[in-house]
C-alpha cells in the first residue's frame, strides 16, 4: 500500500474530535492543505489528489508532504490516547 493510500484511509477513519484536535494544533501549511483536500473529497483517487495538490501548491513535493502528514496524524492520535 502506498503512503498516499494509507493517508487517505487514515484521514477518512478519523473521528470529528480527532480531526478538530489535529487542526487546532496545526499551523497553516502545505500538509494542512493536503489534509483539507482529503477531508473534502472522501473518495478521491491518488492521481486526482496529486493533481489538485500540485495545482494548489506547485512548489511543494506531494510525496514528502504525504509522509509528513501521516507522521503528524499518528503523533496526534498517540497523544490523544
Amino acid at each position: 500500500m502506498l503512503k498516499a493510500e494509507a493517508l487517505i484511509l487514515l484521514v477518512n477513519s478519523l473521528t470529528k474530535s480527532e480531526k478538530k484536535s489535529f487542526k487546532t494544533v496545526s499551523k497553516p501549511s502545505d500538509y494542512l492543505d493536503l489534509f483539507d483536500l482529503i477531508e473534502k473529497n472522501r473518495d478521491i483517487a491518488i492521481e486526482e489528489l496529486r493533481y489538485q495538490f500540485s495545482e494548489k501548491k506547485p512548489k511543494s513535493n506531494f510525496d514528502i508532504t504525504c509522509s509528513y502528514l501521516y507522521k503528524l496524524l499518528l503523533d496526534t492520535l498517540l497523544s490523544l490516547r
